[in-house]
């Protein structure tokens, strides 16, 4: 497991819970969250390593992938169908991706969600980074992952660490949640990050896809980290 962001450069791809969460106070989260919308002519292309890739002026996009949870601990099976559809690595079942993953009750575990991304992603290395550095160099850091990843169309996953009182993701209810998320794409160079969540089949409050800023999700996931 990498506990350190490293850089795109060393990183390239090798040839050849739902939201499971502990209930405390009710609320809704003050993200913003917004159907992307992009008014610059794009273009899409193909990625010879990935999928589908829709370009516009400082931003990229995957074809967009959402699945809402079967079940309210399997937001990991969710996030890692959608992210390897996106990266044009077959269609599978969220049956399937719980085996794989070996989910339970109580979620999907880190590792696993690294190890099954490596072993269906057609040979594409994701590392898993945990926040390290002065925050400017994390969110930084997140930024050049986010548009290295998708601009070779391969998906992202990120994991929410959702406390009460702190910071949530669109239409998530202010309780502790573990969660993860399929990270499609971004825009203004990076800054906004775009994302399917699960949680819809979870909380009616949750939409399929959301824009949100880097650095405010950064902040939520500072304490479980992201694939790449």
């Amino acid at each position: 497991m990498r506990t350190t962001a490293t850089t795109p450069a060393l990183r390239r791809p090798l040839i050849g819970g739902a939201a499971v969460l502990i209930s405390m106070a009710a609320g809704i989260g003050t993200a913003a969250a917004a159907t992307p919308t992009n008014t610059d002519t794009s273009t899409t292309a193909a990625s010879p390593a990935g999928g589908p890739v829709t370009h516009g002026s400082g931003s990229a996009h995957l074809t967009p992938s959402q699945q809402g949870e079967a079940r309210n601990y399997w937001c990991g099976p969710a996030a890692l169908v959608s992210t390897l559809k996106e990266g044009g690595h077959g269609s599978r079942t969220q049956s399937w991706a719980a085996g794989v993953l070996h989910t339970t009750t109580n979620g999907t575990d880190m590792d696993s969600m690294l190890n099954g991304l490596n072993a269906y992603s057609g040979g594409f290395k994701y590392d898993e980074v945990f926040e390290s550095g002065s925050w400017s160099s994390y969110v930084s850091a997140y930024e050049s992952h986010l548009k290295s990843d998708i601009n070779a169309g391969e998906g992202l996953v990120g994991n929410a660490y959702e406390v009460p009182g702190g910071p949530h993701l669109p239409g998530h209810p202010d309780h502790l949640i573990y969660h993860y998320i399929a990270i499609d794409g971004y825009s203004n160079n990076g800054a906004t990050t775009h994302y399917a969540d699960p949680a819809t089949t979870v909380w009616s409050t949750v939409p399929a896809y959301s824009n949100i800023s880097s650095s405010l999700l950064v902040r939520i996931m500072g304490g479980r980290g992201y694939y790449w």
